[in-house]
């Protein structure tokens, strides 16, 4: 089943997925942004500080990769606003 497509991004869900071909991991989503402004002002906020285990670990690594020199700046800028705490310092019961 695939969602409507927003904007330029697109949401996939796609099942089930089939590790090794016998076990049923259950069904899987992917999401892909291209859009700058819905990957700063949508997807990192509603993820940031809330992935735990591995995906946690995953996702701080990711943020990590945005900050190297060569990735366009205005990606980078998820890097800076990261570094400066700027979505851990943010109240999940108020807008900004």
């Amino acid at each position: 089943m695939n969602l409507p497509r927003i904007n330029s991004n697109t949401i996939y869900v796609n099942g089930p997925y089939f590790h090794n071909g016998y076990k049923d991991n259950g069904r899987i989503a992917k999401l892909i942004v291209r859009d700058y402004l819905s990957l700063k002002e949508v997807v990192v906020p509603f993820f940031y500080g809330k992935l735990r285990g591995h995906k946690g670990v995953q996702f701080r690594e990711w943020i990590e990769k945005i900050g190297d020199k060569n990735v366009p700046y205005p990606y980078r800028q998820i890097y800076d606003l990261h570094k400066r705490g700027f979505w851990g310092s943010l109240d999940p019961f108020t807008e900004r």
